[in-house]
């Protein structure tokens, strides 16, 4: 549930963050599309299996390294 609500923040709200562990989460500007797929990443991480939800979140990494990429 906690990283649920973490994902979702981080995807939606540009702030830092402190997650459970006591790392702070640095706020990241990301590209619309990636931020959409954290948030189905995150309604998902609930219902799925470990292994597919890593495997998404494999994918928005790329993603994220794609756009990032292409701003540069």
């Amino acid at each position: 549930m906690q990283v649920t609500q973490i994902s979702t923040n981080y995807a939606t709200d540009p702030e830092v963050y402190h997650h459970p562990s006591g790392d702070l989460i640095l706020p990241v500007v990301l590209d619309p599309a990636v931020a959409a797929q954290v948030r189905v990443i995150a309604d998902r991480w609930k219902s799925e299996s470990l292994s597919e939800a890593v495997a998404d979140v494999l994918l928005v990494g790329l993603m994220s390294i794609n756009s990032t990429a292409r701003l540069t």
